[in-house]
């Protein structure tokens, strides 16, 4: 299983380069995402990925994605704290 995290200080702007960087990637984990309410699932998803986040509400910046290849037999089982997020 191969994993890849970064920090991405708003990764809106940078998605045509995640897509390509993480095809080589089961498990990708995005920090600092900047994502918000008003930006859809459909314009963060990467084909072949199952998306999780988690958008910080009520200030700007922070945030989490995580991308699991959907090949992955994954199941949630827990949500993290809610933390200003």
């Amino acid at each position: 299983m191969r994993c890849f995290y970064t920090n991405a200080n708003s990764v809106l702007g940078k998605m045509q380069e995640l897509r390509q960087r993480m095809q080589d990637f089961d498990v990708v984990g995005i920090a600092e995402s900047w994502a918000t309410g008003e930006i859809k699932d459909a314009e963060l998803s990467v084909d072949g990925f199952n998306l999780y986040r988690m958008d910080r509400k009520g200030k700007a910046g922070g945030g989490l994605l995580i991308y699991v290849n959907d090949q992955l037999p994954i199941r949630l089982i827990s949500v993290l704290g809610n933390k200003g997020y």
